[in-house]
């Protein structure tokens, strides 16, 4: 399975409404071996962002980090959204995208509000 099939597949499955499931695909394709970029890490983000697991997401940024891809915006967003609920958790994200340097959004801003 190639990782641009598995990464719209991951979307899919978050859209609707069935994230463990996308989480679940996005370990299927590490086992498997695939080599992940930006965009399917971002996927596994942002279906964390969906079910509001904001440890998984988290641990997702660090996995990038790790494996020298650069997480952009947008997979800071998605792990900001995931915090939603504990705000603390969001301030502690603001604080890291802001020594990363990384550049706001309007939602990433409206997200942390």
């Amino acid at each position: 399975c190639d990782l641009h099939v598995t990464s719209a597949a991951m979307t899919s499955l978050e859209k609707g409404d069935q994230w463990q499931e996308a989480i679940e695909l996005f370990i299927a394709s590490q086992v498997a071996r695939l080599s992940q970029n930006v965009v399917s890490c971002s996927a596994a983000i942002t279906a964390c962002e969906a079910g509001r697991w904001w440890p998984g997401a988290f641990d997702l940024l660090q996995q990038m980090r790790q494996k020298a891809l650069r997480p952009n915006a947008f997979s800071h967003q998605a792990a900001l959204s995931s915090t939603v609920d504990t705000w603390r958790q969001g301030l502690k994200r603001f604080e890291s995208m802001r020594r990363e340097g990384v550049k706001w959004t309007v939602l990433g801003c409206q997200d942390l509000i």
